[in-house]
């Protein structure tokens, strides 16, 4: 997905209403849209810096839960990372069949993942380490 200024608008305000937000993602929150754009793409190497986000536009499918229930079930990484799909499955049943964006912000060897509903532009999720 292109990312106009009207949808980094709306990852701005994202971000924003998430309170836990580490202090990178804030500052590129307050980067102009202009600068946004600019950033580097994300390439094989661990950026020095900032890499440009990557916004998709998902479709909620009943599959990929159903896989997030297995993984809780079998636990292959324990139980810290089940609780983390738990989570995870907990806010995306609501949206089976529908649209989600998701924007994806790099910093170095920081990742961060925004989950935002397309039609209110509200933030319903985030993960970031």
């Amino acid at each position: 997905m292109i990312m106009k200024k009207e949808l980094w608008k709306i990852i701005t305000t994202a971000i924003r209403q998430s309170d836990n937000s580490p202090r990178w993602l804030k500052e590129i929150g307050d980067m102009a849209y202009p600068n946004v754009v600019a950033l580097p793409n994300l390439g094989n190497e661990t950026p020095v810096g900032y890499a440009r986000p990557y916004v998709t536009n998902k479709l909620v499918k009943a599959d990929y839960l159903d896989f997030l229930r297995e993984q809780i079930r079998l636990e292959p990484r324990g139980p810290e990372w089940s609780e983390i799909l738990r989570v995870k499955l907990s806010v995306l049943q609501p949206f089976v069949g529908r649209q989600v964006l998701m924007a994806d912000f790099y910093y170095q060897t920081h990742r961060a993942v925004l989950y935002i509903n397309p039609e209110t532009g509200q933030l319903f999720h985030a993960e970031h380490d």
